[in-house]
């Protein structure tokens, strides 16, 4: 299958169709992932028979609407900077956690004050030696 360019020239546009295998090894995922899309409606498959296809087109369609731009260092570009409507909920509902005050007193000093408080008293009423 060819397509012309936009200057009229034809242009490889690659395989008319994909098989599930070739489509997986076209994109570096598993077949398994390729399944899920298919069975979650994300990706249009043609079944033929038995066999399982994957046009040129849907291909496409698919990566257009599930493509992310990315820049040299991996950061996504145009990445959406407000937050979904869940985080939005999750947000607005959540409580504010207590902030526990800074001790006055250092550690070592608290602990030795601990062990005096829970330490037995021994008694010396009553105690004949």
């Amino acid at each position: 299958m060819t397509a012309e360019s936009i200057t009229g020239a034809p242009v490889d546009a690659g395989p008319a169709h994909f098989t599930r295998e070739s489509l997986a090894r076209y994109w570096g995922v598993t077949e398994r992932h390729v399944d899920a899309l298919v069975s979650t409606g994300k990706l249009r498959a043609v079944k033929i028979g038995r066999a399982t296809r994957f046009t040129l087109a849907d291909v496409r369609a698919f990566e257009e609407r599930h493509a992310r731009v990315v820049d040299a260092e991996g950061d996504e570009k145009g990445a959406p900077e407000t937050p979904t409507l869940r985080a939005k909920v999750i947000a607005a509902t959540r409580k504010p956690r207590p902030v526990a005050p800074a001790p006055s007193k250092p550690f070592s000093q608290r602990v030795e004050e601990l062990r005096a408080r829970l330490t037995p008293k021994r008694s010396t009423k009553g105690a004949t030696r």
